[in-house]
């Protein structure tokens, strides 16, 4: 039996406001646990990620809809992005190196890569983040 940790209630908590499509109750959740110390780290892998797993469980299970799948994946890339803008001011400039993130041609599943991307940057990294669906001759590029 898994253990419990200090994010599962935040995981419940976003959970429940973003298949309820309530985008600024889902962004008030990650941003109050962010207030009270949570890493931003922490809340990519075992808040956000867990999250978007749980919509892919529960979309092939049928007990969401492909409305609801989307809008919950739409509202956590939002929360994402507001978390990257966020730190975006009072950060160092990168120092590891630039790396590329995208999807390889044909895959529409972008959020696990823009978690690398995000994460990667947490790291130190200057990260230039295509998205979904690069054509492979672009992504060599």
């Amino acid at each position: 039996m898994r253990q419990a940790t200090a994010t599962d209630t935040v995981v419940e908590r976003l959970w429940t406001a973003a298949v309820e499509g309530d985008e600024p109750a889902a962004a008030s959740v990650v941003h109050e646990a962010l207030a009270t110390g949570v890493p931003e780290e922490a809340l990519l892998l075992e808040v956000l990620a867990p999250v978007q797993a749980k919509v892919g469980v529960e979309w092939a299970a049928d007990r969401i809809t492909v409305a609801q799948e989307h809008a919950v994946t739409a509202i956590n890339e939002r929360i994402v992005a507001s978390l990257a803008h966020r730190r975006a001011g009072g950060r160092a400039a990168p120092h590891r190196g630039r790396v590329t993130v995208g999807c390889v041609d044909g895959e529409w599943h972008a959020f696990p890569a823009r978690l690398v991307a995000e994460v990667l940057s947490l790291h130190g990294w200057r990260v230039d983040y295509l998205g979904a669906q690069t054509p492979t001759p672009h992504l060599v590029a």
